[in-house]
């Protein structure tokens, strides 16, 4: 296969963006309406299982020896296994893909295009992801390359703008309902971690071999990701009014001032997420023609146009906006965060079995 690259360095933002999309908006009001005031004690926990589960990744990593991963199936079980497992991981980044696209579209229409059409918004939406997932990896690469810093940028800048209307009195009393819902909330908390799996997905397009310092600095920054808006959420909001806001991240964006003159900069917000939805959006489309081993321009295009009609149908069924809440977090989230660590927990297995073969 012809192998295109990125840098380490546009691979971490594009993963930053790609999760810490869901990290940072799309489990919070979950995990709040689930777990409560101590749902930051979760993220913690979530982080430590995922730096457990970390080395088992970066050993993945080691031997696929930035081999494509569906390529290093092929070539140690066939064709039949390969193709069953890039029919599995299309299914899945399909499965984000979708739902990142929802939550985008109900944000944007609750909070400032409440009168623009659905259909509207959504070609436009889907046309400039397209050409990201089309043009490939290194416009994927360089499209996170630019945009990322400044949605970092004004991560820290709501973050800090806020801190004088924070009262982190109201992150007591802790484990006010003992431990058990905590280590229900790490199915949620987990969710973002699991998506450390991606890693696997682009590790043949970047430069040099992913390791160890890799994961760790992703860990890190997810639980960063995580914990910055959530314990924000409770401080300022309290655990009980933040439990009922459909946007914490956002709610939080609206209250930012800058002295006496300078209001509503929550506009930059819109920024971050469409940021973070375009580049997860885009990264995920363009791997389902990377796994499923296509090549071919014409049909490289033929996948990826039926892979956006299929998301884009599914956004425009009709299916309220809480009822999907609902879904996700009863099923959507806490299967993702499952099924993630068990896929990984099943592909070591296969891969580390096939290595001792091969030795003997």
């Amino acid at each position: 296969m012809v192998r295109t690259e990125i840098s380490s360095f546009q691979a971490v933002l594009l993963m930053l963006a790609s999760t810490g999309l869901i990290n940072h908006v799309i489990i919070i009001p979950m995990i709040l309406q689930k777990i409560g005031r101590d749902s930051w004690i979760s993220v913690f926990l979530a982080a430590a299982v995922a730096l457990l589960w970390s080395p088992l990744l970066v050993l993945i990593c080691k031997r696929l020896r930035q081999r494509s991963l569906v390529v290093w199936f092929r070539e140690r079980y066939g064709k039949a296994v390969a193709g069953a497992l890039g029919g599995l991981i299309s299914l899945y980044l399909l499965a984000v893909s979708a739902m990142t696209l929802k939550s985008m579209l109900a944000w944007t229409k609750t909070s400032y295009m409440t009168l623009t059409p659905t259909i509207a918004l959504l070609i436009l939406f889907l046309i400039l992801c397209f050409s990201n997932s089309f043009a490939g990896i290194q416009s994927i690469g360089a499209t996170g390359g630019i945009l990322v810093p400044f949605v970092i940028v004004f991560g820290f800048f709501v973050m800090l703008g806020n801190e004088h209307q924070k009262n982190y009195h109201q992150l007591l009393p802790f484990l006010e309902n003992g431990w058990s819902p905590v280590f229900k909330g790490i199915f949620y908390a987990g969710a973002g971690f699991a998506e450390l799996l991606n890693v696997l997905l682009i590790q043949h397009h970047v430069k040099k071999p992913v390791g160890w310092k890799l994961f760790l600095l992703l860990v890190f920054c997810f639980m960063g990701l995580t914990l910055g808006p959530l314990t924000g959420a409770v401080a300022e909001f309290g655990a009980f009014e933040a439990a009922e806001q459909r946007f914490p991240a956002y709610e939080e964006w609206r209250l930012l001032f800058i002295g006496r003159y300078v209001e509503h900069v929550d506009f930059l917000s819109i920024y971050q997420w469409l940021v973070g939805a375009f580049l997860r959006i885009s990264l995920s489309m363009y791997l389902i023609p990377d796994v499923l081993l296509i090549q071919k321009t014409r049909k490289r295009l033929v996948v990826l146009l039926l892979s956006y009609a299929a998301i884009g149908a599914f956004v425009l069924l009709p299916l309220n906006d809480m009822t999907y809440l609902s879904v996700m977090t009863t099923y959507g989230i806490p299967g993702l965060t499952a099924g993630l660590w068990i896929f990984s927990l099943v592909l070591a297995v296969l891969i580390f079995v096939r290595r001792k073969q091969r030795e003997a």
